[in-house]
């Protein structure tokens, strides 16, 4: 698994905090996908029929992970 970061993905406004900016995972990756990584409660992942939702402050804190699942 790849830890998404700032330096992979990043959104920035003057007027938002980290915490209220919002990512919304529709469409799953093609060959691998998303897991959100709660220390508290474990992990789990979007499969193709959910979304996938974090914020920007979890990608800082390395709690989005890419997993993949297939070559390409």
């Amino acid at each position: 698994p790849v830890k998404l970061n700032r330096g992979r993905l990043q959104t920035v406004h003057e007027d938002n905090i980290t915490s209220e900016t919002t990512f919304i995972v529709s469409v799953p990756p093609m060959h691998g996908y998303l897991q959100k990584s709660l220390p508290e409660e474990g992990s789990f992942g979007a499969d193709a029929k959910s979304s996938l939702i974090f914020t920007q402050q979890e990608i800082d804190d390395g709690a989005i992970l890419y997993v993949q699942t297939a070559p390409d």
